[in-house]
């Protein structure tokens, strides 16, 4: 009976963090500017945008941010690299996307490889050149230190993005998406309690909170991909709902 009623208390309490955390991602990034401000979202494969990002991408759109993604490789580990770069504009164009602000690079420097370093410094120039090259950049989002799954490949772009010049850094709000913990990383919305406690705690900076409809409708676009433990991994995995981001500083 105990068990029974701490269950409906944790459930109540989720329910709650839930409703507050909607509340909370609705005071993010109201912007006053005249011209329209624009976001980059900086990834390693294909299918990274809607498995971790997808809370984000949903939010920027709603508010009216012009999107634009750097992705470093198309996804060529397996040889399918074309397909997965079509898969890709399919993916982001559920986000809106306009297919202009889609750049998916394929390049020797930044083979898909888990078992493979990037070079620092040459990610660090490929993200400098596509930054310089979008007007009105406000927020950049990326991964962080640990990679969320951990692939050498996300852990590299973060590396990347300390090396960038300071007068950049200084202009525009770099975000890295937060790691969490495997116990949390699989229970999808039950982990709204847990993010909005680490916001209280200042742990984090933004979190924000979506439901994974369009997400699903992303990944879907991702045929080649659609394996029954990616199935499984939106079905159940936080980053489909709950985005925490923290500030680089």
């Amino acid at each position: 009976m105990e068990f029974v009623i701490l269950c409906l208390t944790y459930m109540v309490l989720t329910i709650a963090a839930f409703v507050v955390s909607i509340f909370v991602t609705s005071c993010y990034f109201k912007t006053t500017h005249r011209s329209k401000p624009a976001a980059l979202v900086v990834i390693a494969h294909p299918d990274d945008e809607c498995m971790f990002f997808s809370p984000c991408l949903q939010f920027l759109a709603v508010r009216n941010f012009e999107l634009h993604c750097l992705c470093l490789t198309n996804g060529n580990y397996y040889g399918r690299g074309d397909v997965r770069e079509i898969e890709l504009v399919n993916s982001l164009s559920v986000f809106n996307f306009p297919r202009q602000n889609i750049y998916c690079l394929n390049s020797d420097s930044f083979f898909d490889d888990p078992h493979q370093n990037w070079n620092p410094s040459s990610v660090s120039e490929s993200v400098l050149h596509h930054i310089r090259n979008i007007q009105n950049l406000k927020i950049v989002v990326t991964f962080d230190s640990l990679g969320v799954s951990g692939h050498s490949n996300h852990c590299d772009i973060r590396r990347a993005v300390s090396n960038l010049p300071a007068e950049i850094r200084k202009k525009i709000e770099f975000y890295e998406l937060v790691t969490c913990s495997v116990a949390r990383k699989y229970i999808t919305v039950l982990d709204s309690l847990f993010a909005l406690i680490n916001l209280f705690l200042r742990r984090t900076d933004i979190l924000i909170v979506a439901f994974p409809w369009i997400g699903y409708k992303a990944m879907l676009q991702h045929k080649s991909q659609l394996t029954w433990f990616r199935l499984l991994y939106i079905i159940f995995s936080k980053y489909m709902v709950i985005n925490e981001l923290k500030l680089i500083k």
